[in-house]
């Protein structure tokens, strides 16, 4: 995977900052950067923008599982579409990590200003980012409301 542009790096930092901010309070699970990978029950290697384990799932690793990429696969997980990301390539990641296991992710295309939100055994939902810039982690990171207004501010300088 190639280093991002600046402006992505930023709102990569801003998404991941809030999910920490959530799981320091919360402590039911420890989070992930762009730089975690995860080997996933069907052996795939992947790597998402942000992600969140939970304790119950970390509880059944060693330290030296956690010292490398971990054969788990995370409760939730956030990928983030760039200029150089095919719609289909992601949706197919999007689908690998729910059926190695994944309870909810959310796939943000800040260039269209859609976020595509995946449940367990649900189709998949659209939400249009200008009318609900707020994201919820529903059941599976309770009271968690990803806060993407801030994100969406300049994205006409970022891709125009």
């Amino acid at each position: 995977m190639m280093p991002t542009d600046f402006f992505t790096g930023n709102r990569n930092w801003k998404i991941n900052e809030q999910l920490y901010e959530w799981a320091k309070f919360n402590d039911f699970g420890k989070c992930g950067d762009s730089s975690t990978g995860f080997i996933l029950p069907d052996g795939d290697m992947l790597s998402p923008d942000a992600s969140w384990v939970s304790n119950e799932k970390l509880q059944h690793l060693t330290k030296g599982q956690l010292k490398k990429f971990p054969p788990v696969c995370p409760d939730f997980v956030i990928e983030i579409m760039s200029k150089a990301n095919k719609f289909v390539k992601s949706h197919k990641k999007m689908r690998k990590w729910m059926q190695n296991g994944c309870r909810l992710a959310f796939l943000l295309d800040f260039k269209k200003k859609i976020a595509y939100i995946y449940r367990e055994n649900q189709k998949v939902e659209l939400v249009d980012l200008i009318i609900k810039p707020q994201l919820s982690g529903e059941n599976i990171l309770e009271n968690f409301i990803l806060d993407l207004s801030n994100s969406l501010k300049n994205i006409r300088s970022i891709y125009f």
